[in-house]
């Protein structure tokens, strides 16, 4: 049959080893503390920043739709500015076409009349 029986060396080295290794594990577990606060920190720092920055992108989007709402109106008073200059344009161009009638009438007019005043001088 076995011995399971240590001696009292035996048993003193046996609880320093013991002592030994609680005291690495102690300081295990502490440094692994230190290690997660350090990493809690970084974490909530992080999203801290990633609130900040969603709250800046909300904005930035809000910014955006105000934005891309104006530029739509803006593109309708263009529109309609584009149809009165187009109006504007087409107006001369009858204005134009009337002065030229005009002119022509009154030379005409002027020719017709010379003709009679003539014939009239040859009359009397």
């Amino acid at each position: 049959m076995t011995d399971w029986t240590l001696s009292a060396a035996d048993w003193t080295s046996l609880q320093e080893r013991m002592a030994r290794s609680d005291a690495r594990f102690d300081a295990f577990v502490s440094r692994f503390d230190d290690h997660a606060a350090r990493t809690n920190d970084s974490f909530q720092r992080i999203d801290r920043r990633l609130e900040r920055l969603e709250k800046r992108v909300g904005d930035v989007e809000q910014s955006v739709s105000i934005v891309h709402r104006d530029v739509g109106a803006i593109d309708k008073r263009l529109r309609v500015v584009e149809c009165d200059v187009q109006d504007l344009i087409r107006y001369r161009h009858r204005l134009w076409g009337m002065m030229t009638a005009i002119a022509a009438l009154g030379g005409t007019v002027g020719f017709a009349g010379a003709q009679a005043f003539q014939r009239l001088m040859h009359a009397l």
